[in-house]
């Protein structure tokens, strides 16, 4: 039986590309090589590295709520170094809307953001290491800080650099593995993609990285701003990718010819052996 040694296999990529597509595969192709494999998409409640739908409150933030409603936060919350982490769809709508402002992605300030998943993804580590499950997830640890920090926040390659490597040094022992899928034509794409997503999707897309960060720095608008917006996050993603020490397999449009892309994805499997 053969022995892939990482136990994190991280799919990235621009959205629309297929990551969770090649994700669920990876986990498959795995489990036929002989590794405990699980996949979890990056919007999966349950994931046991990331925060997608969940709010982080201070210790004294959490002081300012009645006496019920914090009995509810310490019910449902995973505890922090300073703070609680809670699963906003596991709390009552009125306490839901309280805490709402508070949610980690795409609401919260990065300074108080970035040690709270830091910490998480510390915790992951630690238990994925004395483990036999080698982990799959999609979008983890390029493509969530790059909508946060260049789409949300406008921040330099500097600081996203900085962000980035130290979540990689935080998962270094667990010899991670990166596929970015790369997209050689964006706005035929997005194009692609809307069809197949609801009615306002892409709408919704455009608006989150035009009105705000990189886009609004640079008075982008519309189809073509947001197409702008995703080849400079392409651009920056794969300077970024190339400056890890990590075992990376790159992939052009998968999603042309799936079959190809599986059978380029189980060479390279072979090769970690």
């Amino acid at each position: 039986m053969v022995t892939i040694r990482s136990k994190l296999v991280i799919v990235e990529g621009l959205p629309g590309t297929g990551k969770s597509t090649a994700a669920e595969y990876i986990s498959g192709a795995l489990t036929k090589r002989g590794k405990y494999a699980q996949w979890y998409d990056k919007a999966d409640l349950n994931h046991p590295a990331e925060f997608t739908f969940h709010a982080f409150l201070t210790n004294d933030q959490i002081e300012r709520f009645p006496d019920m409603e914090r009995q509810q936060l310490g019910d449902e919350c995973i505890r922090m170094t300073t703070g609680i982490v809670v699963p906003l769809i596991k709390i009552s709508v009125n306490l839901f809307n309280k805490v709402m402002p508070y949610k980690i992605y795409d609401k919260l300030d990065w300074e108080l953001a970035s040690p709270v998943i830091l910490e998480n993804w510390r915790t992951f580590t630690n238990g994925a290491c004395v483990g036999n499950c080698t982990y799959v997830f999609n979008g983890c640890i390029i493509d969530n800080p790059m909508r946060e920090l260049f789409a949300r926040h406008g921040a330099g390659y500097d600081d996203i650099y900085t962000y980035i490597h130290a979540l990689y040094d935080t998962v270094a022992q667990l010899e991670p593995v990166v596929v970015y899928l790369r997209s050689s034509d964006v706005p035929t794409r997005v194009r692609e993609v809307a069809t197949s997503r609801t009615i306002d999707w892409l709408s919704g897309e455009i608006e989150w990285y035009t009105s705000q960060g990189y886009g609004k720095r640079n008075a982008l608008s519309g189809f073509d701003g947001y197409v702008a917006c995703l080849e400079e996050n392409q651009r920056l993603a794969l300077q970024l990718l190339d400056s890890l020490p990590v075992k990376k397999l790159i992939l052009d449009d998968p999603f042309h010819d799936w079959n190809d892309a599986y059978q380029s994805i189980d060479d390279y499997l072979d090769q970690l052996v």
